[in-house]
């Protein structure tokens, strides 16, 4: 199970990265506003629900909502959607947080990934990034939960460039960088 753990933590990060390279592709290829920048990220991570707000088709499992329920009280403008790799995709909003957490078809959580700005990281955190990049600000954060291992992915913006970088068990890894247009 130990060997396991960080393989799936490695696909899970892959595929984070997959997913912010195309809002560092954008930032490369359009100079535009923070604001629509943003909303352009928002826009590539909308998907179709198939259960919003209380109503819940059959089509989920009931342990992933029951999991979800007991995990996550107080959630709001939840969604759900089906993953295309098998599975549901919970997306809310938790204790000011944007939140997604995946789940098996069998109602199990896989993992738990949190968006925020940097206010919400954890100082030590925040201290060992911003001081390895102190010429950039840092423009978002995604935080994974999975087997009580935290990983962290956290895009910078500099005047010239987007960097992103990973933060696990203590060790700052370069994803991407790019340089704007």
């Amino acid at each position: 199970m130990k060997k396991i753990l960080p393989g799936l933590l490695a696909g899970f990060l892959l595929a984070a990265t997959a997913s912010y390279s195309v809002l560092a592709q954008t930032a490369q290829l359009i100079t535009t506003s923070k604001k629509n920048l943003v909303s352009k990220f928002d826009e590539l991570l909308a998907e179709k629900p198939i259960y919003i707000n209380g109503s819940s088709p059959n089509a989920i499992a009931s342990k992933a909502i029951r999991s979800f329920s007991r995990e996550f009280k107080g959630a709001t403008d939840t969604r759900w959607i089906m993953s295309d790799e098998g599975g549901y995709i919970a997306k809310f909003i938790f204790k000011g947080v944007t939140c997604r957490a995946d789940y098996d078809f069998k109602g199990r959580c896989l993992v738990i990934t949190r968006y925020y700005n940097e206010d919400k990281l954890p100082q030590d955190i925040r201290h060992q990034v911003k001081s390895n990049y102190y010429d950039y600000s840092i423009y978002r954060v995604a935080e994974y939960f999975l087997s009580n291992k935290r990983a962290y992915v956290v895009t910078l913006e500099s005047e010239e460039s987007w960097i992103k970088v990973s933060v696990i068990d203590g060790t700052i890894t370069e994803l991407e960088k790019y340089k704007k247009g």
